[in-house]
């Protein structure tokens, strides 16, 4: 559907306020019913980097609508026996980080449930679309949430997303060739993140699977679920 015209105002007017209108954004789909104990749609919305003014900020915010009407997500709907009447899809407007290492973190490890001790995080260079979406492997730590001690499993990272040069969006580039085989995180960056990890459990009061970014050495959180 097009955007009416009261609600581009609105958008144009918060995205002026918020210094953004002529800045790199992420454009997030964010399903009003997308991650609960019982269900997950992780993966299966679109979201859109390095969009860049009116025109490619309102394309991404109807592709993201147009999600949450896809094969995948209504044949996950119709075997979890989920309404497929009244679907909600919110929409997150970000200031892009232009992540010179990114990842995911679990603060609970999600494939073995009886290591209680251990937070995973999974990290490589660039963008972290070459991870969520399957693309790309990753480095994969193991870290003792007590003692801040870990275990690193490195892969050969041959390529990266970063904004698609003179355009909107990413395009995949070459990681240069030292660091092809080297640890995508330091040790300071990995207990930053330890601690993160932390503090986003303890507030939250469950176990979380958080995205995050590093650009020019400081830590975001783009998203968790």
């Amino acid at each position: 559907n097009e955007i009416s015209d009261q609600l581009q105002n609105e958008i144009e007017r918060e995205l002026k306020n918020n210094n953004l209108l002529n800045c790199d954004v992420a454009v997030r789909s964010s399903g009003l019913d997308e991650d609960s104990k019982e269900h997950s749609f992780a993966g299966m919305f679109s979201s859109f980097l390095f969009q860049n003014g009116m025109k490619s900020i309102e394309r991404s915010i109807r592709e993201c609508w147009a999600s949450a009407y896809s094969e995948r997500c209504l044949e996950y709907r119709h075997k979890n026996n989920l309404s497929l009447e009244g679907i909600g899809m919110g929409v997150v407007i970000q200031k892009m980080v232009d992540s010179d290492v990114s990842g995911v973190m679990f603060t609970r490890n999600p494939i073995d449930q009886v290591d209680h001790d251990g937070v995973i995080i999974e990290s490589l260079f660039g963008q972290c679309e070459g991870l969520v979406c399957g693309e790309f492997e990753a480095d994969h730590y193991r870290v003792d949430r007590e003692t801040g001690s870990y275990k690193v499993t490195t892969v050969s990272k041959t390529e990266k997303y970063k904004k698609k040069v003179g355009d909107v969006g990413l395009e995949k580039v070459s990681v240069s060739s030292s660091l092809i085989n080297t640890e995508s995180l330091s040790e300071v960056e990995v207990k930053s993140l330890l601690s993160l990890a932390n503090k986003i459990e303890n507030y939250f009061g469950a176990p979380m699977d958080i995205e995050w970014s590093i650009e020019k050495g400081e830590l975001y959180v783009v998203q968790m679920r």
